[in-house]
């Protein structure tokens, strides 16, 4: 009897330990989120909703209260400030949607934050990885940009044909400046009334596509903000963008006709340059700028692209590039809709396919088997 008592003693003792062992360390805040995003840039809600995550091994764990720390630079939060908004200890468990009471929120104001929490217990966590977010252009009146474009050849289509017509080329918009002063930040706000893809010094921006997100463009158009400070230098810079009809001008599904919102495509762009001196210079879309047709010979969501590569422009985008046989763009009367933020999550290259294998059953016509269906 004795040696049972003294079995289930040890097994016990060895559960409990184990159990111990088992909840490890603290509970975690993580995955912040501001309006949904993560990190997001250029936002126009003035009292944007803050979430997290809560992580915990053991069963049961759930939060008590909760402090909210924002700052204007990552200086100030680091030493566990929150010189925009403290919240203090807050009492609850709501780990969601909850909105922002600090300092007014100004244009391009950059925000850091992070948060702490309590378990059950009464137990404090330690601060979360900070998080951040930036605010966009709060006012039209911010935007020094013009709303730009190539005025487009017209496209004649055989009376006999039964193929709808294409959209006109997509235009290469482009404008050299120079930067005088050392480079704190700079950000780009950018949209388009159609699509369009922005370069700097040569290369892409970002790897958005189909950008801005569709809506009714006689109501809101959305815009979009990029940190750029790492594409610009000191010295001679080349902005230049590509702007394809996308939902604006070119086909859409039930009218069988282009230019359901409008004929003409254009681009407004704000790129705002920070000097570490604490001034600032704006390289704004203007008559200024010059356009080309590009390699693009018709762009369209639903009849698909025609790409001609005998009509490449090496270095475009580049400076040095000589563009004095270029146009000169036109200025788009600026629309009535409302510009906004975008608030979505971008749409992004996820993977690449390579075919299995190519086949060619009638001259000039070929098959490509990718291996699966798509």
């Amino acid at each position: 009897m004795q040696k049972w008592t003294l079995f289930l003693v040890v097994a016990v003792l060895a559960l409990s330990s184990a159990c111990s062992r088992a909840k490890g360390p603290e509970m975690k805040v993580t995955s912040l989120r501001c309006e949904y995003l993560e990190n997001p840039l250029g936002i126009d809600e003035t009292r944007p909703r803050l979430s997290w995550v809560l992580e915990s091994p053991e069963r049961g764990q759930y939060q008590s209260a909760y402090r909210i720390l924002v700052a204007s630079s990552p200086e100030t939060l680091a030493g566990d400030q929150g010189d925009l908004w403290d919240t203090g200890k807050v009492y609850g468990d709501q780990t969601t949607q909850v909105v922002y009471e600090g300092k007014p929120l100004t244009s391009r104001l950059r925000c850091c934050w992070k948060v702490c929490a309590w378990d059950k217990n009464g137990k404090l966590s330690a601060f979360s990885d900070p998080a951040s977010w930036s605010m966009g252009l709060l006012s039209a009146g911010e935007w020094q940009g013009k709303w730009i474009g190539m005025k487009a050849a017209e496209i004649e289509t055989p009376a006999d044909s039964e193929r709808l017509p294409p959209g006109p080329p997509a235009p290469c918009l482009r404008k050299a400046f120079t930067l005088t002063k050392p480079i704190a930040r700079a950000t780009a706000y950018v949209t388009a009334r159609g699509l369009f893809v922005l370069h700097l010094n040569g290369r892409r921006v970002s790897g958005d596509v189909f950008v801005p997100d569709w809506t009714d463009y006689h109501k809101r158009i959305q815009y979009c903000t990029y940190d750029v400070t790492g594409l610009l230098a000191q010295g001679q810079n080349v902005v230049g963008a590509l702007v394809g009809d996308g939902w604006y001008s070119g086909y859409l599904a039930w009218t069988k006709k282009r230019a359901h919102y409008g004929e003409q495509n254009s681009l407004l762009l704000n790129l705002v340059v920070e000097y570490r001196d604490g001034s600032q210079e704006v390289i704004a879309s203007d008559e200024t700028w010059r356009c080309h047709e590009s390699p693009m010979v018709s762009s369209d969501l639903l009849m698909g692209e025609d790409y001609d590569a005998r009509r490449e422009l090496p270095g475009w985008d580049k400076a040095g590039f000589d563009d004095s046989q270029w146009q000169e763009v036109i200025t788009v009367d600026k629309p009535e809709a409302v510009l906004v933020a975008r608030c979505s999550q971008p749409v992004q290259v996820a993977g690449h396919i390579d075919p299995v294998s190519v086949s060619e059953p009638l001259a000039g016509v070929y098959v490509f088997d990718l291996g699966q269906n798509i």
